[in-house]
């Protein structure tokens, strides 16, 4: 799944010289833009040189994504990544070039503040440059104290121990031509928020050390603060992982290894498989048979892991079968024999109890052989298309979209009785969402933008929260199909996000 969670707060503090003094109780909470500046040799009541600085603060709910752990996410997984994205603002003025900017974990929290003047800071409030919040001092002006997770009296946290000795926290970004938007991975920080080793009090972003302190002016880098009119430039926070099912029950090759999975319904309902009234759970809970006359192997099925936890409902097991396996079929016919008359086999596939003593699921499986050719061109033109695809989807939801490939070169063999068309399922399917007509993305091709596949075809998970309202987007696919990789536009997918 790909999440866009834009910023809950966000500000900029700064020591700025105003009229000869400097203005470190300023509030800039409400301005529309967030200001990363340092000018060198300033005056100030006199003397000479003088430093101004400015430093970002931003923060983002991450209630929904902490929910998500007990079912969907695990943020250990390899394919969990989260990064924070700021568009650039053009000032019409030469920008600061050839410079580093990091981030860091907050160690306290700070309030936005109602502060509007970014000319002559004239709106005093907190957050500002001395305090975090009403009442409420920095450890030293400026959230300059830094320290581990384990120390007290810091503003931020510069390294901490996650589990496996000390490691830095610092998220760090270069800047060539400095009109780039800041794109910054901070997956670690957020894994270990949500694992509750770090509080959630957001993040501390400015020039990267000594840039900070050199006698070099950058003024100014400027990015889209929360507060903007156009709702496509605010902050987000982007997460991604990988939630994709691969069933292979419409793909299942000899030797291969392939998942096969089994979802439990109680009316419309997704529920646990329930036996002499205790509940159906954990791993090695179930045993999955396939046979075919008098061969048979039996598997160790598990519930499907989800999150940290379990997938309700959803139990799953690992097969390979070996098409030079040569146990008996049928009198004196191996399985192998049978493999190469026929070139698949239908299996019986029945998942049980652990005694053997239930039958949850009796149903069959097509076992076919690896495609071979003496070499030549294989890839095929796949067409693939949205079958439930709305012309416009509301904010707070999350939408399977049910996806259809098909390729046109295709002619299915004649039969008596029509057999209804199934999907392809090619290796592996990502979606994208883009606006139309442009080169500007909102979702990218990622680990967590992988389709699912099922017995009935492929789907994905969309969530819409994020997606600016007023645009018209469009979605792409990459297919790596048969070893080749292509980009195709589903023509008739093109929605717009709504309000509820």
């Amino acid at each position: 799944m790909y999440m866009l969670l834009t910023a809950s707060a966000d500000t900029y503090i700064t020591d700025k010289i105003v009229d000869g003094s400097r203005s470190t109780s300023s509030n800039v909470g409400r301005a529309g833009t967030l200001d990363l500046f340092k000018l060198y040799d300033e005056t100030i009541s006199g003397s000479s040189p003088a430093i101004e600085l400015s430093r970002i603060l931003i923060k983002f709910d991450l209630s929904e994504i902490i929910s998500l752990t007990s079912s969907l996410l695990n943020p250990n997984d390899t394919s969990f990544k989260a990064r924070i994205r700021l568009k650039s603002v053009s000032t019409g003025l030469p920008v600061p070039y050839n410079f580093t900017v990091s981030a860091f974990p907050l160690a306290r929290s700070f309030s936005e503040g109602y502060g509007r003047d970014v000319s002559a800071y004239s709106d005093i409030g907190s957050c500002n440059f001395v305090s975090s919040s009403v009442g409420t001092s920095w450890a030293v002006s400026g959230a300059s104290a830094y320290g581990s997770i384990s120390d007290n009296n810091i503003d931020y946290y510069s390294s901490g121990n996650l589990g496996s000795g000390l490691v830095s926290l610092e998220s760090k970004q270069y800047f060539e031509n400095g009109n780039e938007d800041l794109f910054i991975d901070v997956t670690r920080v957020i894994s270990s928020t949500l694992a509750g080793t770090i509080n959630n009090n957001g993040f501390r972003i400015s020039f990267s050390g000594s840039q900070e302190t050199d006698d070099v002016t950058r003024f100014v880098k400027r990015f889209a603060s929360r507060h903007v009119v156009e709702s496509s430039l605010r902050p987000r926070l982007e997460i991604s992982f990988d939630d994709s099912i691969d069933d292979s029950h419409e793909n299942f090759y000899f030797n291969s290894t392939g998942s096969l999975f089994l979802k439990n319904y109680v009316g419309s309902t997704i529920a646990n498989i329930v036996s002499q009234s205790s509940e159906i759970v954990g791993s090695n809970c179930m045993l999955l048979t396939i046979s075919t006359g008098s061969w048979s192997t039996t598997i160790s099925a598990s519930q499907a892991p989800a999150g940290t936890s379990f997938a309700r409902g959803l139990y799953t097991a690992d097969a390979y079968i070996s098409a030079q396996d040569s146990r008996i079929v049928s009198g004196t016919i191996t399985l192998a024999q049978h493999v190469n008359s026929s070139g698949s086999i239908i299996f019986n596939e029945t998942w049980r109890s652990i005694d053997r003593s239930l039958t949850y699921l009796a149903s069959h499986l097509t076992c076919s052989l690896p495609l071979r050719s003496a070499f030549s061109e294989l890839s095929r033109e796949l067409i693939i298309k949205a079958t439930n695809s709305l012309p416009s989807y509301n904010i707070g939801k999350t939408y399977k979209v049910k996806v259809f490939a098909y390729d046109p070169d295709y002619e299915p063999s004649a039969t008596r009785v029509q057999k209804p068309v199934k999907s392809v399922i090619p290796s592996s399917v990502k979606y994208r969402v883009r606006v139309d007509g442009t080169d500007e993305i909102y979702i990218p091709f990622d680990s967590g933008t992988r389709l699912s596949s099922d017995s009935s075809g492929m789907f994905f998970n969309m969530r819409v929260d994020g997606l600016p309202t007023g645009k018209l987007f469009v979605v792409d696919y990459l297919v790596e199909d048969r070893g080749s990789e292509r980009v195709i536009n589903d023509r008739g997918f093109k929605f717009k996000v709504e309000e509820v």
